[in-house]
């Protein structure tokens, strides 16, 4: 039998194939949930609130990877932006704390993408459930 066990060989390596790629020949790793990247929608954004503080205040959550709020012709910011979080976990909290707040008279509304929705919803039935009281 070939060295390593049998099964096909990694052109590299004198180990099988299997243990040189657990997760398959040319797959990843993975990421734990909660550990990857995950862009929320921030809606109801007074004009007169000015684009650092709420870069300000969503970073307090968790380290941004991108924040953009458009503009509008007149370079007038739109009442609308989008962030990007480095680790889904902190945009969970972020929707939570934020959802509904309101800021300079103006009301929150914050988004998931509708491909990201199942990642923070599994994420959420996660916490409730190691945060759940014992029956």
């Amino acid at each position: 039998p070939p060295l390593g066990g049998g099964g096909p060989m990694h052109m590299y390596s004198s180990a099988p194939m299997a243990a040189a790629y657990p997760h398959g020949p040319g797959m990843t790793p993975r990421r734990p949930l909660g550990e990857s990247p995950m862009m929320l929608m921030i809606n109801g954004l007074a004009p007169t609130v000015e684009d650092e503080l709420i870069h300000k205040v969503v970073e307090a959550f968790g380290p941004l990877l991108r924040w953009k709020r458009p503009r509008g012709e007149l370079d007038d910011p739109k009442q609308f932006g989008f962030f990007t979080f480095a680790r889904a976990l902190d945009a969970v909290r972020c929707e939570h704390v934020l959802q509904g707040m309101e800021l300079d008279k103006s009301k929150l509304s914050i988004h998931v993408a509708s491909r990201e929705r199942p990642i923070l919803d599994e994420i959420k039935r996660n916490r409730e459930s190691t945060t759940a009281p014992p029956p």
